[in-house]
């Protein structure tokens, strides 16, 4: 059965927080790699909003 976040106690928010943070540690260099030229992507994009479009803010959700 899911749960909500609101559902779990705070020992197992923290268990969940604990085990995310460790997968995010751990990452391969390929997720890494990819990571890095997502970023990348996503300034030229922001630039390519700012320059050519006026835009004031960008925000990346995601």
């Amino acid at each position: 059965m899911h749960r909500t976040a609101e559902e779990l106690s705070p020992e197992e928010l923290n268990q969940y927080r604990l085990r995310l943070n460790d997968h995010f540690q751990n990452r391969d260099p390929v997720d890494k790699a990819l990571l890095h030229r997502a970023w990348q992507t996503a300034h030229q994009a922001a630039a390519l909003l700012y320059e050519s479009f006026g835009a004031t803010q960008v925000a990346v959700l995601g």
